[in-house]
């Protein structure tokens, strides 16, 4: 069922197939287990022939193929490579070559480590693993340099790079990155290579991940070579939605909506003023009490507010508690309009941001300590100003806001402050969560593609299986990625395949596919086709 009969290369902006027509990538990720460090291929097991029959009825035309380098080679005997695993390739070649699909060769787990979580170091601080990566990359591509069946190669998944700053840490990708491009191009004049941008900079001794963006280039180190290169990106934005529940991640405490135009992210915000002449909690009242902050009135259209419970100086071993929140909105008149925010904390999905001046405390949802059932936000052992927060909310201009809250208190330090308040920032710019903030986030990736003249393709987007369920709009933010990728003519990859937390199908790895997410299933089948 072959549809195709030479090589999809770049001219310009673009991808165009052998006859010269305009195409764009439909991928869907196939995992391989590759986080568990194999040594063999996941024979019987992740996917078979027929994954690649139902993705191409869905619309699909390729598979982003994740590689661990164990697949090819062992750590005790470098250099010798596995024909397992490249009989592992060839096989899946075939099956979607059966149904008019290509592989993209995504290296998803390189000598040294794997990059995402900022484990993969190694890779930076060993030569050897450079080698070794480089190596194998010429090995692939002498292998495959005739082979119509693969679009093309991504040469390292999400680089986390440690160095002292963000320069240093952009010119090491680029040496390594141009290194696996001559490798690759010694044999291989055929096939695109697919250039990621750094996913986050390393502090060289701690570890500590940057994930800020450091440059006017989105992190992409931009290549001398141009011929059938492809710049790479990853879309999971805004993180607080696509990762929402997932416990392996910092967003697992948050419960989103998609779209919601109450859903506040702002850029360039600077504080601007609070309620700090509220009531403030009696310390030696071991009960629980209710306390309300002073209002505060919004007199600019780009101001923004947030709730904070204010937990100042507790004491190493002294705790406060928080239950039963509300924001408030009040007119001209102090009439009240609306609650913007309320939360009885009994969802184990609700929150807070926990700040301290000087970094000692700390603020965690727990499960018990309720105040009628259910859950509270704890804040403990502050030894400063310290606070937990609710994001930021959109007012109204003109309207005045008052936080609410009750709060138990477990301090005996007499300087501690406890009480609700409300705070105004100020914002350079203001975006909801809908197609516009979308839209905000991909056209900058095309803006870096019309300012080099060079394509861009997302490699992943997705969001979390916990997104899909209560009506938390999974489906609707699916739908409107892909519709923006359409509409600026992006290639991408849908991440994944099969997996427990991201996947279309979401069982176990080590079984067969069989548990359809069918929300997703029904917006890829009628998106991708189109």
């Amino acid at each position: 069922m072959d549809q195709f009969n030479g090589f999809i290369h770049t001219d310009g902006r673009f991808l165009k197939d052998e006859s010269g027509k305009k195409v764009l990538i439909k991928g869907m990720a196939f995992g391989n287990n590759v986080w568990e460090n194999p040594s063999e291929p996941p024979v019987n097991q992740h996917h078979t022939r027929e994954s690649y029959a139902e993705l191409a009825v869905m619309g699909f035309n390729s598979v982003r193929f994740y590689l661990n380098y164990g697949l090819f080679e062992d750590d005790n005997n470098p250099y010798v490579y596995k024909e397992s695993g490249f009989e592992w390739i060839d096989k899946n070649i075939s099956w979607a070559r059966e149904n008019g699909m290509r592989l993209v060769l995504n290296m998803h787990y390189p000598q040294g480590g794997y990059q995402s979580q900022g484990a993969g170091h190694k890779l930076w601080e060993d030569k050897e693993n450079q080698n070794r990566l480089v190596a194998l990359w010429r090995e692939i591509s002498r292998r495959y340099k005739d082979e119509i069946g693969i679009i093309g190669y991504g040469i390292l998944n999400e680089p986390v790079v440690p160095a002292s700053d963000a320069d240093l840490g952009t010119d090491k990708w680029a040496a390594l990155m141009e290194t696996m491009i001559e490798a690759v191009r010694e044999s291989d004049k055929n096939h695109i290579i697919f250039l990621e941008n750094i996913l986050a900079f390393q502090d060289e001794a701690s570890y500590e991940m940057d994930w800020n963006t450091k440059n006017d280039k989105h992190n992409f180190a931009v290549s001398s070579t141009r011929e059938n290169i492809v710049y790479e990106f990853h879309f999971y934005s805004p993180f607080t939605f696509t990762h929402q529940g997932l416990s392996w991640t910092n967003a697992s405490e948050f419960n989103k909506i998609y779209p919601n135009e109450e859903d506040v992210f702002a850029t360039g915000v600077s504080w601007h003023g609070g309620a700090f002449n509220g009531e403030q909690c009696d310390i030696d009242n071991p009960e629980w009490q209710y306390r309300e902050s002073e209002p505060v009135t919004v007199t600019d259209d780009n101001q923004i507010i947030n709730y904070v419970f204010q937990a100042c100086d507790i004491g190493e071993d002294g705790a406060a508690y928080i239950d039963d929140i509300k924001l408030k909105e009040f007119d001209s008149d102090g009439k009240e309009t609306r609650t913007i925010y309320a939360t009885n904390f009994d969802d184990d999905m609700c929150s807070m941001y926990f700040w301290a001046s000087n970094n000692i405390g700390s603020g965690e949802y727990v499960s018990t300590k309720g105040r009628k059932k259910g859950g509270s936000y704890l804040v403990k052992g502050t030894t400063d100003d310290a606070s937990g927060s609710i994001g930021f909310f959109r007012p109204v201009k003109g309207c005045s806001y008052k936080a609410s809250g009750y709060f138990r208190v477990c301090s005996s330090n007499e300087s501690a402050t406890i009480r609700p308040r409300v705070d105004i920032y100020k914002a350079e710019s203001i975006s909801f969560l809908n197609k516009d903030f979308l839209r905000k986030n991909i056209k900058s990736y095309v803006d870096f593609s019309e300012k080099y003249n060079v394509p861009v393709y997302c490699g992943e987007f997705g969001t979390g299986s916990l997104s899909f369920r209560d009506d938390k709009g999974g489906d609707k933010w699916v739908e409107d990625v892909i519709d923006l990728f359409n509409e600026y003519i992006i290639s991408y990859n849908y991440h994944t395949y099969h997996e427990e937390s991201f996947g279309l199908y979401l069982n176990s790895t080590f079984e067969l596919p069989d548990n359809r997410n069918e929300l997703l299933y029904d917006v890829l089948c009628r998106k991708v086709s189109k």
